[in-house]
């Protein structure tokens, strides 16, 4: 099914990035798309918040000196890490006794920040904002961000230019994803092409998730992949996350430093070790209550906030349901996977068998767009993998 048309200006490199947007199987993952000019980004911008205009909510990046567009579309696998943290975090800070009338603490998944030459949307953001207005603080107390592996480098780059924005931030969390193999969809010579594909039943549909997983042949665990018909769909080698806590001073957060007293690492798969992690997400919220009393204290001087300054940070996390989410989210994205690839297989045999088939102007401004995307050529917006 086709998403509806997007009203935007008849500019036909927008039109390109529209397109990619409301695929009907645009893929999870990290795309950069060059020489947009700051209108078309405020016109992309404006339709991914139009819930009718793309359904899928992308996170944007937009660089106004080197008009780098980059669109990031999260996965299951990829929001299951934050999902889980936010529920941590939510409940620690909804436990200290601060004055609800007074100030707003604020876990976002989809806020967006608006830095000197960028705009971007983390992965979580955690805000502090009086109760009543005019708005004029928006402080910035927590970010995070993940990645695929492969997108590591991107992904550091991204949180520096973020704490380089708001250098009041307190801590920051990036989280590392590694896939044990680079995914492949089937080939068309092999069993699951031919297995999972369907393609002589008369309205040939795909796979439930509940009939996917019940034909998967290996346990679910971390040692093994999700194989359907003899095909890996997910495996996950590792999940990495990298904590950092501002120091005393004024300085700003610095993600190079591995200095123990302001950073921590841990691996919650294949061995979990988190409890440096722990440490040090605790010691990150003992600095955002202390922000919290001194917001109090600008907000209503006379009051007294002795109470919130003593409460004792408890953060009810468990690794061991964290790494469970992983496995329920690895079952999920190989059954999106599987969907997307049977989507766009389903469409090719229903052309192949055919002979009436004549494609449509969609249908053709599809194939172009493809083609274009895959030789990098012919288009002033060029789709970098």
């Amino acid at each position: 099914m086709r998403h509806p048309a997007i009203n935007i200006p008849p500019d036909e490199d927008v039109s390109e990035i529209m397109r990619y947007l409301t695929g009907p199987n645009l893929p999870a993952g990290h795309k950069e798309f060059a020489g947009v000019n700051r209108s078309e980004f405020e016109a992309i911008q404006h339709a991914v918040g139009e819930k009718d205009q793309v359904l899928n909510k992308p996170r944007l990046t937009y660089d106004y000196n080197a008009l780098l567009l980059t669109i990031d579309m999260p996965s299951t696998l990829h929001e299951e890490p934050f999902d889980y943290l936010k529920e941590c975090l939510t409940l620690a800070i909804a436990s200290l006794p601060y004055d609800r009338d007074l100030i707003c603490p604020r876990i976002h998944m989809n806020y967006q920040l608006q830095l000197e030459d960028q705009s971007v949307t983390p992965d979580l953001t955690i805000t502090l904002t009086s109760v009543d207005g005019p708005t004029e603080d928006v402080l910035i107390s927590g970010l995070g961000e993940c990645a695929l592996s492969e997108e590591r480098d991107h992904i550091f780059l991204k949180m520096e230019s973020e704490i380089r924005g708001h250098p009041e931030a307190l801590f920051a969390v990036i989280v590392l994803i590694n896939e044990a193999l680079a995914y492949k969809s089937p080939a068309k010579t092999s069993t699951a092409f031919t297995a999972l594909l369907n393609s002589d039943d008369e309205e040939p549909l795909p796979l439930s998730l509940k009939s996917f997983i019940k034909q998967r042949s290996t346990p679910q665990s971390f040692d093994h992949p999700v194989t359907v018909a003899g095909h890996q769909w997910c495996q996950i080698g590792s999940v990495e996350y990298f904590v950092w806590v501002k120091g005393n001073g004024d300085a700003p957060i610095d993600i190079r430093s591995v200095a123990p007293g302001t950073m921590a690492y841990g691996r919650l798969v294949p061995d979990s070790d988190m409890g440096p992690v722990t440490t040090m997400l605790a010691r990150g919220l003992m600095k955002m209550r202390d922000n919290m009393v001194d917001f109090s204290k600008q907000l209503c001087p006379d009051e007294d906030y002795s109470e919130l300054a003593e409460a004792t940070i408890t953060l009810p996390i468990s690794w061991r349901l964290a790494s469970k989410g992983i496995l329920r989210a690895i079952d999920v994205i190989s059954h999106q996977r599987y969907q997307t690839w049977y989507a766009i297989a389903i469409r090719g045999t229903k052309r192949n068998r055919d002979k009436t088939y004549c494609p449509s102007d969609a249908d053709v401004a599809e194939g172009s767009s493809k083609l274009s995307n895959d030789a990098g050529k012919g288009a002033n917006k060029r789709l970098k993998a």
